[in-house]
C-alpha cells in the first residue's frame, strides 16, 4: 500500500490528490484541507481505491496476502465476529434487509439480505468512504468519494451485491431518497413546533466591544470573538467563523438556519465580581450535565504602552514599584516578593498565581497614567504615581 499515508499534510504533497467539498444551501462548495493529527485514529488514513482493493483481497483471503500469511485465519475471522450489540442502529437505518447490527474487532458485523455483512465507514472534512464485504461470498466493495453528508457509497454498494448474488434488484436509490425528504421533512415540523424559552426585551450586559477576544480551554482549545455588526462571528480552534447573534441578557447564538452542524448552539458569556467580562461556556459536550467553559485569555499589550505605566506610586506613605523586565510588567511592595502582572483587559492586570488579586491602571483627562487600583478579595486601595 505505498499510496497510503497518516497525514492530511502528506497526502497534500502528493501529485494527484482528491479535493475535499461539500453541499451548502444546494451549492457545492470546497472543503480547505484541516490538519486533524489531534484525532489521528479518527481519521487520517488517507489512500487510493487501488491500495484499499489490495487490503480487502488480504480481508477476503482468510489473512493471507500473495500466498503470505499475515494474520492468523482465526484471528481474521474473530475480526470478523460480533463482539458488542450495537442496538438502535437496525431501527435507525430502517432497512429491513439488514440483520441485527454487532461491533466486532474494528468492523460493523450484520447481514444483508441473509448474507453476512462486514462493514466500516468513515467521513470527515468533505470525504466520505465505504470498506464492505460478504466474507463468505467472497467479495467486497471499496468506494470512495470527496464529498460529504451524501448516502451513494450505501446505494452502491447494495446494488453491486444484489447483481454479484443474482437477486432482484432493489430501489436503492429511490428509497434514500424517500428517507431523506421524511427526515428533512420531520425536521422542519420540529423547527415550527419548538417551544422558545427566550425572554423578550432583553440586551446584553456590556458593550458589544467587551465581548470581543479570545477564550482558552485546556482540554477543547481557544474559541475567539470579533465583532460583526450587531453580533460576533466564532472560531472554535480552526472551525467556523460561525455567525453568533444576541438570543437573551449575555446568551448568543449561533442562527438555527446556519449551514453549520453546530446551528443552534448557545454560548453565554459571564462576568468576573468587577462586573468584567471573564469567560463564555456552552454545551458542547452533551453527555455532560455542565457547559464547558472558555476562560479570557490574556491580551498582548505591545512594549511601548508598557513602558508608559513603569514608574513607582504611593500606597499610605509605601512605595509600590512597577518594573518592565523584557516584556513583562513585575510589581514590587515593600517587604514583599515581587509579583508578575499578567495582561487581562485594557490595562487591567491579573496578578499572577494569586486568585482574586489585580491591578489596574488609571489615565487623567491627557491620557497620563496617574494612578494604581489593587484589588484583592476584601476590597481595593489606590495608589498614586510619584510626580
Amino acid at each position: 500500500m505505498s499510496h497510503s499515508d497518516f497525514s492530511v499534510e502528506d497526502m497534500e504533497k502528493t501529485d494527484n490528490h482528491a479535493l475535499p467539498y461539500e453541499i451548502k444551501k444546494e451549492v457545492v462548495t470546497q472543503v480547505p484541507f484541516h490538519n486533524i493529527d489531534a484525532i489521528g485514529p479518527a481519521g487520517s488514513i488517507n489512500s487510493s481505491v487501488a491500495d484499499m482493493s489490495r487490503y480487502l483481497t488480504f480481508q477476503l483471503s482468510d489473512g493471507k496476502y500473495e500466498g503470505k500469511q499475515l494474520v492468523s485465519e482465526s484471528n481474521l475471522r474473530l475480526m470478523h465476529s460480533a463482539q458488542t450489540a450495537m442496538p438502535g442502529l437496525p431501527s435507525a437505518l430502517s432497512l429491513p434487509e439488514l440483520g441485527n447490527v454487532s461491533y466486532g474487532l474494528t468492523w460493523v458485523v450484520t447481514a444483508y439480505r441473509g448474507h453476512n455483512l462486514v462493514w466500516h465507514n468513515g467521513g470527515i472534512d468533505g470525504f466520505y468512504a465505504l470498506l464492505s464485504m460478504l466474507p463468505d461470498d467472497h467479495m467486497g466493495i471499496v468506494i470512495l468519494t470527496n464529498m460529504a453528508g451524501q448516502p451513494a457509497p450505501e446505494i452502491l454498494a447494495y446494488n453491486v451485491y444484489d447483481r454479484l448474488l443474482g437477486l432482484d434488484q432493489l430501489p436503492w436509490l429511490t428509497r434514500f431518497q424517500d428517507r431523506q425528504a421524511k427526515q428533512k421533512k420531520e425536521e422542519e415540523e420540529s423547527k415550527k413546533n419548538k417551544v422558545s424559552d427566550k425572554k423578550a426585551g432583553t440586551h446584553p450586559s456590556h458593550d458589544l466591544k467587551d465581548y470581543a477576544g479570545t477564550y482558552e480551554n485546556p482540554g477543547y482549545g481557544v474559541i475567539q470573538i470579533a465583532q460583526s455588526g450587531d453580533g460576533f462571528e466564532l472560531k472554535i480552534n480552526k472551525l467556523g467563523p460561525y455567525p453568533l447573534v444576541h438570543y437573551h441578557y449575555d446568551v448568543f447564538q449561533i442562527p438555527e438556519d446556519a449551514d453549520t452542524p453546530a446551528a443552534g448552539e448557545q454560548f453565554q458569556f459571564h462576568m468576573d465580581k468587577k462586573g468584567d467580562i471573564h469567560s463564555i461556556s456552552a454545551a458542547l459536550e452533551p453527555a455532560l450535565q455542565e457547559d464547558i467553559v472558555f476562560t479570557r485569555a490574556g491580551q498582548k499589550i505591545a512594549a511601548d504602552i508598557l513602558r508608559t505605566l513603569a514608574g513607582e506610586y504611593v500606597l499610605n506613605g509605601t512605595t509600590v514599584t512597577v518594573a518592565l523586565t523584557g516584556d513583562t510588567l513585575r510589581l514590587t511592595l515593600a517587604g514583599q516578593p515581587q509579583y508578575e502582572l499578567v495582561p487581562e483587559h485594557d490595562l487591567t492586570f491579573d496578578i499572577k498565581g494569586m486568585a482574586g488579586f489585580s491591578v489596574e491602571f488609571k489615565k487623567d483627562e491627557s491620557n497620563k497614567v496617574v494612578q494604581i487600583v489593587l484589588y484583592q478579595p476584601d476590597g481595593a486601595q489606590t495608589a498614586t504615581r510619584k510626580h
